[in-house]
């Protein structure tokens, strides 16, 4: 599997992201548009975490926040704060620069806009609404 399906059998505060099967298929073998179902498997998985979800809400309005200022905006330790982080930045939602000691974190390019566009071309088979 690709970096992005690293945080496979990983645990964070409590929650373990599971094993890559779809409704008892497993996934690892298709593809779809080049991509392979696996690796969006694993960014909507790193995606369904409210702390991660918040963390790219707040890197939205506040891009190059620093690691260590999560811990202001969510009830969870720093340690939990850097798991979470490191499941964001294997499934390519997440880049990071180096400013001295600190790491700061921004929105990767093309991650969110590539599940977007999936997203949007899926919608767009659905029957109008009644």
């Amino acid at each position: 599997m690709t970096g992005a399906a690293s945080a496979v059998g990983d645990t964070v505060a409590g929650d373990t992201v599971a094993g890559d099967t779809v409704a008892g298929d497993t996934v690892a073998g298709d593809t779809v548009a080049g991509e392979t179902v696996a690796e969006e498997v694993e960014v909507l998985r790193a995606l369904a975490h409210p702390v991660r979800w918040g963390m790219l809400l707040r890197l939205a309005a506040e891009p190059g926040i620093c690691a260590c200022d999560f811990t202001e905006f969510f009830a969870v330790s720093q340690p939990t704060i850097s798991a979470h982080l490191k499941v964001l930045r294997e499934a390519g939602l997440v880049v990071t620069r180096r400013i001295g000691t600190t790491i700061c974190y921004s929105i990767a390019p093309g991650q969110l806009g590539r599940l977007g566009a999936r997203l949007t071309a899926m919608e767009a088979t659905a029957p109008p609404a009644v």
